[in-house]
């Protein structure tokens, strides 16, 4: 992962929450969050557009490289200089201009080049719109929005299907009532 910020700290939570072995790059050790990073993962100093730095983060034997500064060009450089050195490892790239991003991700052969602000914006609306939202995202011009909620007496009985029908709600993931804990 490269770039240290409030972003790249919060991707490195995801990553240790879902037990991803991972390795940050940064411009100095003073940088913002590398002390913190430091303590769960590895930390290399450096240019992360240079293959000299890219190479000791392991990017020859890593599965992806997500490149999050808050410098478009910069992100942009790596992601390109990833895709030269291994064919193999997914290149994830912030760009804060969607239009841009969406051109990128299709000339560029980048696996992923996304806009933060247009990853957030849908569940920004989801929570003014609706209690306990967790996450929403856009299929097909629809708004997708995941939330959690006690299920309405009106609902008791019913299989999702029904729901759907009579509610015009689709239940994706459903916790059980009683035992387990766990989403079907």
């Amino acid at each position: 992962v490269v770039g240290l910020g409030n972003f790249g700290c919060c991707i490195f939570g995801e990553l240790r929450r879902g037990g991803v072995e991972a390795v940050a790059v940064a411009l100095s050790e003073t940088e913002e969050f590398a002390a913190d990073v430091r303590q769960h993962h590895a930390l290399v100093v450096g240019d992360a557009r240079m293959r000299a730095t890219l190479h000791q983060a392991g990017v020859g034997s890593a599965a992806a490289v997500i490149a999050v500064t808050g410098d478009d060009a910069v992100n942009l450089s790596v992601g390109l200089a990833t895709r030269q050195l291994s064919r193999a490892a997914r290149t994830v790239v912030r760009l804060f201009d969607a239009d841009f991003a969406r051109k990128v991700e299709r000339g560029l052969g980048l696996d992923g080049a996304l806009s933060a602000s247009a990853i957030a914006a849908p569940t920004f609306v989801a929570a003014a719109l609706y209690e306990g939202v967790r996450d929403a995202f856009v299929i097909d011009g629809e708004l997708v929005t995941l939330w959690d909620h006690d299920e309405p007496d009106a609902w008791v009985g019913l299989t999702p299907e029904q729901v759907a029908r009579e509610f015009g709600e689709q239940i994706l993931l459903r916790k059980p009532r009683h035992g387990g804990g766990r989403y079907v």
